[in-house]
């Protein structure tokens, strides 16, 4: 198949968009293990998908918006759920790094019972937040619900509608 030289184009030709199941599938086989009706893309080890179109990389969701806009995103398209599975154009938001990475889960290996907060030697919990290219203290208290009460309010007061509480 010949490409068009607008990726708008491309990507339509290449791609059909389920915003029901959230998922971007091949229009078209794409390779041998790339058949048409297959999930479009490959898992990037980041539990993001990406496909190369014309010699480029594209992450799903890029497409995903380009489809239902009409034109690539300009900046970084964060998944409002944290699922960077979940295509579906109400999880999917223009932003910028700073607000990509605020809107972060908990760590999955993380020890420490909440996000934000961390047992000291004293054995009282510290609580603080990155934002604005600082690492913010909000305190230390006596148990660890009340270091994520302060992490909680810090996370709405300094990130706003990116704030994720876990």
């Amino acid at each position: 198949m010949a490409l068009a030289t607008n990726p708008l184009e491309t990507f339509r030709a290449l791609f059909k968009w389920d915003n029901d199941a959230g998922v971007l599938v091949n229009r078209v086989a794409r390779a041998p293990n790339s058949p048409a009706g297959a999930l479009a893309g490959f898992d990037n080890g980041n539990g993001y998908r990406r496909v190369s179109v014309e010699g480029r990389k594209y992450y799903t969701h890029q497409i995903v918006w380009a489809l239902h806009y009409g034109e690539l995103p300009v900046g970084e398209i964060d998944h409002i759920d944290a699922n960077p599975l979940n295509n579906r154009i109400e999880n999917l938001r223009l932003t910028d790094r700073t607000g990509n990475n605020q809107n972060t889960r908990k760590r999955a290996h993380s020890k420490q019972p909440y996000k934000g907060v961390s047992q000291i030697k004293s054995g009282r919990w510290l609580a603080r937040i990155g934002a604005n290219n600082r690492l913010h203290r909000l305190g230390v208290f006596d148990t660890p619900e009340l270091a994520y009460s302060a992490y909680c309010e810090g996370a709405k007061r300094l990130h706003g509608k990116f704030a994720r509480l876990s």
